[in-house]
């Protein structure tokens, strides 16, 4: 697996995010904030989790701008 050097969690380091949030019940917020990640990308991975499972919190390769 190839993670982004940049990458704050790993996509296993997300899902422990995810399950924390829907399992214990523990604000998103906060979890984002613990771990060093904005809320907007805390529920950007809960949203790809809930479309695609686990799959879907893997690093995804970023597309190049077009000028």
């Amino acid at each position: 697996m190839h993670t982004h050097p940049n990458a704050r969690l790993t996509p296993i380091g997300r899902e422990r995010l995810i399950r924390q949030h829907l399992d214990e019940g523990r604000n998103l917020a906060q979890l984002a904030a613990d771990h060093g990640i904005s809320e907007r990308t805390a529920r950007k991975w809960l949203a790809r989790f809930r479309s695609g499972g686990l799959t879907a919190l893997a690093d995804r390769a970023a597309s190049q701008q077009v000028v």
